[in-house]
Protein backbone atom coordinates (compact mmCIF):
# COMPACT_ATOMS: atom_id res chain seq x y z
CA UNK A 1 0.00 0.00 0.00
CA UNK A 2 1.20 3.50 -0.36
CA UNK A 3 2.24 6.05 2.31
CA UNK A 4 -0.53 8.50 3.06
CA UNK A 5 0.70 12.07 4.54
CA UNK A 6 -1.88 14.51 5.15
CA UNK A 7 -0.52 17.88 6.10
CA UNK A 8 -0.45 19.74 8.86
CA UNK A 9 -1.11 17.04 11.02
CA UNK A 10 1.60 14.93 9.12
CA UNK A 11 4.91 16.21 8.17
CA UNK A 12 5.75 15.26 4.62
CA UNK A 13 8.87 12.72 5.39
CA UNK A 14 11.18 14.90 2.60
CA UNK A 15 13.53 17.89 3.06
CA UNK A 16 13.84 20.07 -0.10
CA UNK A 17 17.05 21.31 1.09
CA UNK A 18 18.80 18.08 0.74
CA UNK A 19 21.37 17.92 -2.42
CA UNK A 20 23.44 15.48 -4.31
CA UNK A 21 26.77 17.70 -3.21
CA UNK A 22 27.26 20.59 -0.84
CA UNK A 23 29.52 23.03 -3.32
CA UNK A 24 29.51 26.52 -4.03
CA UNK A 25 27.92 26.28 -7.70
CA UNK A 26 25.39 23.84 -6.16
CA UNK A 27 24.21 25.59 -3.36
CA UNK A 28 23.72 28.69 -5.36
CA UNK A 29 21.78 26.63 -7.94
CA UNK A 30 19.90 25.52 -4.99
CA UNK A 31 19.10 28.87 -3.78
CA UNK A 32 18.04 29.66 -7.24
CA UNK A 33 15.97 27.09 -8.09
CA UNK A 34 13.71 27.67 -4.77
CA UNK A 35 13.17 31.24 -5.63
CA UNK A 36 11.97 30.20 -9.02
CA UNK A 37 9.63 27.66 -6.77
CA UNK A 38 8.28 30.60 -4.98
CA UNK A 39 8.56 33.18 -7.28
CA UNK A 40 6.18 30.93 -9.73
CA UNK A 41 3.35 30.61 -7.27
CA UNK A 42 3.38 34.84 -6.83
CA UNK A 43 2.80 36.89 -9.59
CA UNK A 44 3.76 39.69 -7.06
CA UNK A 45 6.89 38.09 -5.86
CA UNK A 46 9.52 41.03 -6.40
CA UNK A 47 13.05 40.65 -8.01
CA UNK A 48 14.22 42.27 -4.43
CA UNK A 49 12.84 39.05 -2.65
CA UNK A 50 13.97 36.70 -4.86
CA UNK A 51 17.19 37.76 -4.26
CA UNK A 52 16.73 38.06 -0.32
CA UNK A 53 15.39 34.17 -0.33
CA UNK A 54 18.57 33.08 -2.39
CA UNK A 55 21.25 35.36 0.36
CA UNK A 56 19.45 33.22 3.11
CA UNK A 57 19.53 30.05 1.56
CA UNK A 58 23.54 30.03 1.03
CA UNK A 59 23.91 31.18 4.16
CA UNK A 60 22.17 29.20 5.96
CA UNK A 61 23.57 26.24 4.09
CA UNK A 62 26.95 28.68 4.99
CA UNK A 63 26.20 28.04 8.52
CA UNK A 64 25.72 24.36 7.72
CA UNK A 65 29.53 23.65 6.37
CA UNK A 66 31.05 22.23 9.05
CA UNK A 67 28.26 20.03 10.58
CA UNK A 68 27.40 16.80 10.68
CA UNK A 69 24.37 17.82 8.38
CA UNK A 70 24.77 20.16 5.67
CA UNK A 71 21.42 21.56 4.92
CA UNK A 72 19.06 23.74 6.32
CA UNK A 73 15.52 23.23 7.01
CA UNK A 74 12.48 25.60 6.99
CA UNK A 75 12.81 26.69 10.78
CA UNK A 76 16.71 27.22 9.92
CA UNK A 77 15.75 29.33 6.75
CA UNK A 78 12.84 31.19 8.66
CA UNK A 79 15.21 32.08 12.13
CA UNK A 80 17.96 33.45 9.21
CA UNK A 81 15.34 35.17 7.64
CA UNK A 82 14.15 37.23 10.86
CA UNK A 83 17.82 37.36 11.80
CA UNK A 84 18.81 39.25 8.19
CA UNK A 85 15.57 41.23 8.23
CA UNK A 86 16.32 42.91 11.26
CA UNK A 87 19.84 43.34 10.78
CA UNK A 88 18.65 45.11 7.17
CA UNK A 89 15.91 46.56 8.90
CA UNK A 90 13.69 45.22 6.61
CA UNK A 91 9.70 44.91 7.36
CA UNK A 92 7.90 41.63 7.17
CA UNK A 93 6.74 40.49 3.89
CA UNK A 94 5.11 38.27 1.67
CA UNK A 95 8.46 36.12 1.52
CA UNK A 96 8.90 36.39 5.04
CA UNK A 97 5.18 35.35 6.25
CA UNK A 98 5.46 32.54 4.03
CA UNK A 99 8.45 30.88 5.48
CA UNK A 100 6.96 31.45 8.57
CA UNK A 101 3.91 29.20 7.75
CA UNK A 102 6.44 26.58 6.79
CA UNK A 103 8.30 26.62 9.74
CA UNK A 104 5.47 26.59 11.81
CA UNK A 105 3.11 24.13 10.38
CA UNK A 106 6.57 21.73 10.07
CA UNK A 107 4.48 20.44 6.50
CA UNK A 108 8.09 19.15 5.76
CA UNK A 109 10.21 17.26 7.89
CA UNK A 110 12.52 19.03 10.12
CA UNK A 111 16.65 17.98 10.79
CA UNK A 112 15.09 17.05 14.56
CA UNK A 113 13.31 14.07 12.83
CA UNK A 114 15.67 13.52 9.64
CA UNK A 115 16.25 9.92 10.28
CA UNK A 116 12.15 9.37 9.13
CA UNK A 117 13.65 11.41 5.60
CA UNK A 118 13.04 9.61 2.09
CA UNK A 119 16.09 10.36 0.75
CA UNK A 120 14.85 10.06 -2.94
CA UNK A 121 10.86 10.11 -4.08
CA UNK A 122 11.71 8.52 -7.56
CA UNK A 123 11.69 5.03 -6.06
CA UNK A 124 9.01 5.32 -3.88
CA UNK A 125 4.81 5.56 -3.33
CA UNK A 126 3.19 7.35 -1.45
CA UNK A 127 0.42 10.21 -1.94
CA UNK A 128 0.31 13.84 -0.57
CA UNK A 129 -3.29 14.78 0.59
CA UNK A 130 -3.61 18.62 0.45
CA UNK A 131 -7.37 19.17 0.97
CA UNK A 132 -6.54 20.00 4.77
CA UNK A 133 -4.15 23.00 3.82
CA UNK A 134 -6.65 26.26 4.15
CA UNK A 135 -4.39 28.77 1.97
CA UNK A 136 -4.12 27.72 -2.00
CA UNK A 137 -1.24 29.16 -2.45
CA UNK A 138 0.20 26.74 0.66
CA UNK A 139 -0.98 23.73 -1.45
CA UNK A 140 0.84 24.75 -4.49
CA UNK A 141 4.29 25.50 -3.04
CA UNK A 142 4.25 22.37 -1.41
CA UNK A 143 3.46 20.78 -4.42
CA UNK A 144 6.23 22.41 -6.40
CA UNK A 145 8.63 21.87 -3.46
CA UNK A 146 8.15 18.20 -3.99
CA UNK A 147 8.02 18.39 -8.02
CA UNK A 148 11.35 20.42 -7.70
CA UNK A 149 12.96 17.88 -5.66
CA UNK A 150 11.44 15.22 -8.05
CA UNK A 151 13.39 17.18 -10.81
CA UNK A 152 16.53 17.07 -9.44
CA UNK A 153 16.76 13.45 -8.87
CA UNK A 154 15.32 12.61 -12.52
CA UNK A 155 18.30 15.37 -13.30
CA UNK A 156 20.66 12.76 -12.08
CA UNK A 157 19.48 9.38 -13.60
CA UNK A 158 20.73 7.61 -16.78
CA UNK A 159 17.96 7.47 -19.31
CA UNK A 160 15.71 4.33 -18.82
CA UNK A 161 16.05 1.13 -20.47
CA UNK A 162 14.38 0.29 -23.89
CA UNK A 163 13.24 -3.31 -24.05
CA UNK A 164 11.24 -4.70 -27.30
CA UNK A 165 10.29 -0.94 -28.45
CA UNK A 166 9.12 -0.07 -24.99
CA UNK A 167 10.53 2.38 -22.47
CA UNK A 168 11.11 1.26 -18.77
CA UNK A 169 8.54 3.38 -16.52
CA UNK A 170 10.68 4.92 -13.13
CA UNK A 171 8.30 7.30 -11.84
CA UNK A 172 4.58 8.14 -12.34
CA UNK A 173 3.51 11.70 -11.03
CA UNK A 174 -0.18 12.05 -10.62
CA UNK A 175 -1.36 15.68 -9.78
CA UNK A 176 -5.19 15.46 -9.06
CA UNK A 177 -7.33 19.06 -9.52
CA UNK A 178 -4.33 19.27 -11.81
CA UNK A 179 -6.36 23.28 -12.81
CA UNK A 180 -4.96 24.66 -9.47
CA UNK A 181 -1.39 24.19 -10.86
CA UNK A 182 -1.48 24.36 -14.25
CA UNK A 183 -2.53 28.14 -14.09
CA UNK A 184 0.84 28.82 -12.07
CA UNK A 185 4.32 29.10 -14.44
CA UNK A 186 6.10 26.02 -12.60
CA UNK A 187 9.19 25.88 -14.99
CA UNK A 188 9.96 22.21 -13.35
CA UNK A 189 6.63 20.44 -14.05
CA UNK A 190 7.20 22.07 -17.63
CA UNK A 191 11.00 20.62 -17.93
CA UNK A 192 9.56 17.29 -16.45
CA UNK A 193 6.86 17.04 -19.03
CA UNK A 194 9.42 18.51 -21.79
CA UNK A 195 12.62 16.94 -20.89
CA UNK A 196 12.58 13.97 -18.71
CA UNK A 197 10.27 11.43 -21.11
CA UNK A 198 13.15 9.59 -21.78
CA UNK A 199 14.55 8.93 -18.10
CA UNK A 200 10.92 7.25 -17.91
CA UNK A 201 8.65 9.74 -15.76
CA UNK A 202 5.11 9.48 -16.59
CA UNK A 203 3.22 12.82 -15.84
CA UNK A 204 -1.22 11.76 -15.07
CA UNK A 205 -3.14 14.92 -14.75
CA UNK A 206 -7.26 15.08 -13.62
CA UNK A 207 -8.50 18.37 -14.24
CA UNK A 208 -11.85 19.49 -15.20
CA UNK A 209 -11.57 21.11 -18.26
CA UNK A 210 -9.55 21.00 -21.10
CA UNK A 211 -9.53 24.73 -20.97
CA UNK A 212 -7.18 24.19 -18.06
CA UNK A 213 -3.98 23.41 -20.16
CA UNK A 214 -4.23 25.87 -22.54
CA UNK A 215 -2.18 28.23 -20.44
CA UNK A 216 -0.54 31.40 -21.87
CA UNK A 217 2.69 30.89 -21.37
CA UNK A 218 2.39 27.04 -22.23
CA UNK A 219 -0.04 24.55 -23.80
CA UNK A 220 0.21 21.42 -22.09
CA UNK A 221 -2.16 20.03 -24.43
CA UNK A 222 0.81 19.72 -27.09
CA UNK A 223 2.63 17.13 -24.80
CA UNK A 224 -0.38 14.90 -23.87
CA UNK A 225 0.84 11.46 -25.02
CA UNK A 226 -2.92 10.40 -23.99
CA UNK A 227 -6.15 11.82 -22.97
CA UNK A 228 -9.15 10.41 -21.27
CA UNK A 229 -12.32 12.43 -21.35
CA UNK A 230 -15.38 12.12 -19.25
CA UNK A 231 -18.45 13.56 -19.27
CA UNK A 232 -17.58 17.69 -19.66
CA UNK A 233 -20.33 20.39 -20.65
CA UNK A 234 -18.21 22.34 -22.41
CA UNK A 235 -15.67 21.69 -24.99
CA UNK A 236 -14.47 23.25 -28.02
CA UNK A 237 -13.76 21.78 -31.42
CA UNK A 238 -10.21 23.32 -31.18
CA UNK A 239 -9.87 20.93 -27.87
CA UNK A 240 -10.78 17.92 -29.06
CA UNK A 241 -8.56 18.03 -32.61
CA UNK A 242 -5.72 18.41 -30.19
CA UNK A 243 -6.68 15.81 -27.29
CA UNK A 244 -7.88 13.04 -29.62
CA UNK A 245 -5.92 13.87 -33.17
CA UNK A 246 -8.57 13.90 -35.41
CA UNK A 247 -10.49 16.43 -38.08
CA UNK A 248 -12.79 18.92 -37.58
CA UNK A 249 -15.47 17.13 -38.37
CA UNK A 250 -14.85 14.02 -36.49
CA UNK A 251 -14.42 17.32 -33.34
CA UNK A 252 -17.84 18.69 -34.24
CA UNK A 253 -19.56 14.81 -34.32
CA UNK A 254 -17.24 14.54 -30.51
CA UNK A 255 -18.16 18.07 -29.52
CA UNK A 256 -21.93 16.56 -29.48
CA UNK A 257 -22.00 13.60 -28.10
CA UNK A 258 -19.23 13.78 -25.16
CA UNK A 259 -21.60 15.68 -23.48
CA UNK A 260 -24.53 13.15 -23.50
CA UNK A 261 -21.92 10.50 -21.64
CA UNK A 262 -23.14 8.56 -18.85
CA UNK A 263 -21.04 8.01 -15.54
CA UNK A 264 -17.64 6.78 -16.13
CA UNK A 265 -18.25 6.54 -19.76
CA UNK A 266 -14.55 7.47 -20.82
CA UNK A 267 -13.48 8.56 -24.55
CA UNK A 268 -9.85 7.82 -25.54
CA UNK A 269 -7.31 8.42 -29.14
CA UNK A 270 -6.90 5.34 -30.95
CA UNK A 271 -4.24 3.17 -31.71
CA UNK A 272 -6.00 1.71 -34.32
CA UNK A 273 -5.66 3.49 -38.10
CA UNK A 274 -9.51 2.48 -38.70
CA UNK A 275 -10.86 4.18 -35.81
CA UNK A 276 -10.45 7.63 -34.10
CA UNK A 277 -11.16 7.34 -31.02
CA UNK A 278 -12.99 4.51 -28.70
CA UNK A 279 -14.95 4.82 -26.02
CA UNK A 280 -15.75 2.48 -23.18
CA UNK A 281 -16.87 2.14 -19.60
CA UNK A 282 -14.36 3.06 -17.19
CA UNK A 283 -13.92 1.77 -13.52
CA UNK A 284 -13.28 4.25 -10.27
CA UNK A 285 -10.50 3.64 -7.92
CA UNK A 286 -12.76 3.56 -4.77
CA UNK A 287 -15.12 1.05 -6.45
CA UNK A 288 -11.80 -1.35 -7.09
CA UNK A 289 -10.04 -0.37 -3.83
CA UNK A 290 -12.79 0.03 -1.50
Amino acid sequence: KPSIFIPPEDKIPINPFILETYDDVSIKLSAREKADSFSSIWRWFWPVQKGNLQDIIIACYNDKANSKQKYPDFEDIYNKTLEIYQEKKIKNDTLSETLRWLSDFWLFSSNKDSGDLMNTIYNKTFIVWLNRISAEWLKELVAYLIIEKLYKEMKQLPESEIKDWYRQIRTVLVIDEAHNYLSQKNLFLQKIIREWRSKGIVVFFASQSPKDYEQDDYDFKENLEFSLILWVNELSTSSIEKLVWCNSWVAQELKNKIPNFKPWETLIKSKDSRWWYLVFNSEPFWKRYK
